[in-house]
């Protein structure tokens, strides 16, 4: 699947099927509708994975739809002697057998409801890969994968927290990540071992994935995956956007060269990007500038790759596991380890909203290589001093040191730029935000709520698009801030 809705109410197919048809980039190729005394759930689906379920799965007056993949279903299904033939099935079956635990050995994104008699259960993964919000129509507890599949009538929208299941009305965590596993304090051996998890994150996400694409940005983190699925199969494309010059585009060209990728490149203008951000706000579902103009380039590079692949590998969580970012590069041991969960725990409604929301918008499916449970368990196990290293405090240095000799060096060893900033699109986007607002509308409209006020008249600027889409006041609990922004 790629998107799901549902609500309480056993008279509430109409209510539903209007919600998916609102989230339909989500899952084009089917959309299904299924009842039971107590609600209708629904889900809008790709073309389905040789385990996937199409639609809400009806068992045993039990009713489950999920957004989600397994990454090893196989072994899954063999460990527990299951003869469960799609992922849903699966799950509902241990259901039966360990309640809301079965969650907790799930190794994928997912977004999952099950109507079990009058009990509305949600679960949503520990990282909120998968988007989830909940909402009511007329007091009836209503959930979707998007705030605009929820239309005018509903109210109480909130995004469901990661890492929880709600049961019998009362959230409750599902688990922590991996526990932590002994790490040797040897650079050398780290990195082989960060390597090999690695490697085998990437070999889950393509197995059973015949074509498989990765958005290449010419940064690190994307160059890395890149490399590991090249090693994996000789299918892979790369896909890059940016304004023509831009240094990212010439990073990623040499990374594909390097490791033989079939390589796209979308050149876009400044033009383009003011013709496309209404779209990219509508599908983002934020305003917040650094969010708004990582997407654009997102969003074009995410259409590239829709007419070739309908899976693509993406770099997020590479930051926040190794310390990436600038604000980062003064902190030590229990100040660093604290920075990087609060950036891990922002994840879901920022970078990860990105991915998702872009990847939706063209009906492709995306997967982080860095966020597999065993890749952050190790990574959040690590020592300070490997993540940001030497006296020259480089960021991510025992990834840059486990991927050394896959990779160019220059490529290995580039400097942290910012996404947007490296596309070339930060400084265009500011110059138009400051030609079309003025000194006197930035300070009157600045202030948009209680205790909140935006930075910037590029802020504004895209507050302005969101609103048109998004006149609910109530929707600005749900839209994620991005840490540590110039300007704030």
């Amino acid at each position: 699947m790629s998107g799901i809705a549902g609500i309480r109410d056993k008279d509430g197919t109409g209510a539903v099927t209007a919600m998916l048809g609102r989230i339909k980039h989500r899952g084009p190729d089917e959309l299904r509708v299924a009842g039971l005394a107590e609600g209708v759930f629904g889900a809008v689906s790709l073309a389905p994975r040789p385990h996937d379920e199409a639609g809400p799965l009806v068992r045993n007056n039990r009713m489950f739809a999920w957004d989600g993949e397994l990454f090893d279903f196989e072994a899954l299904r063999g460990s527990s002697g299951s003869e469960a033939s799609t992922d849903s099935e699966w799950i509902l079956e241990r259901y039966d057998q360990e309640g809301p635990e079965v969650f907790a050995r799930l190794n994928g994104p997912y977004a999952a409801a099950l109507l079990d008699g009058d009990d509305l259960v949600l679960a949503r993964d520990p990282l909120g890969q998968a988007p989830l919000y909940t909402g009511r129509i007329e007091g009836r507890v209503c959930f979707a994968s998007e705030i605009k599949a929820f239309g005018e009538n509903v109210t109480d929208i909130q995004p469901f927290p990661p890492g929880q299941c709600l049961m019998r009305g009362e959230l409750r965590p599902i688990r922590k990540l991996a526990a932590p596993p002994p790490v040797d304090p040897d650079p050398d051996k780290i990195a082989a071992e960060l390597l090999r998890r690695l490697e085998r994150s990437i070999e889950r996400r393509l197995a059973q994935t015949p074509r498989i694409g990765v958005w290449l940005s010419g940064g690190l983190d994307s160059s890395v995956l890149t490399a590991l699925a090249a090693a994996v199969s000789r299918s892979v494309s790369t896909f890059s956007a940016g304004l023509a010059g831009a240094p990212d585009l010439a990073f990623a060209r040499d990374v594909a060269d390097h490791v033989g990728a079939d390589h796209h490149e979308r050149l876009c203008t400044i033009g383009e990007m003011l013709e496309v951000l209404p779209s990219v706000i509508y599908h983002l579902e934020s305003f917040d500038a650094p969010l708004v103009r990582s997407s654009i380039a997102n969003y074009l590079v995410a259409g590239a790759a829709a007419g070739h692949v309908r899976v693509v590998l993406s770099g997020e969580g590479g930051d926040e596991l190794f310390a990436g970012y600038s604000f980062l590069k003064d902190k030590e041991g229990d100040s660093l380890r604290a920075a990087l969960a609060d950036a891990q725990g922002a994840l879901h409604n920022t970078a990860l909203q990105r991915v998702d929301r872009m990847a939706a918008a063209h009906g492709t499916r995306p997967r982080p290589g860095f966020l597999d449970p065993d890749v952050v368990a190790f990574a959040n196990a690590l020592p300070g001093d490997v993540k940001i290293h030497g006296p020259e405090r480089t960021e991510k240095w025992i990834l840059r040191r486990a991927i050394q000799g896959r990779l160019p060096e220059e490529v290995v060893w580039r400097p942290k730029e910012k996404f947007w900033s490296g596309s070339g699109i930060s400084e265009k986007l500011a110059e138009v935000a400051n030609r079309e607002i003025g000194d006197d509308a930035f300070a009157r409209e600045r202030d948009i709520g209680p205790g909140d006020t935006l930075g910037s008249k590029e802020d504004l600027y895209y507050y302005r698009i969101f609103r048109r889409w998004f006149p609910r006041v109530k929707v600005l609990g749900s839209v994620g801030r991005t840490l540590h922004r110039e300007g704030r």
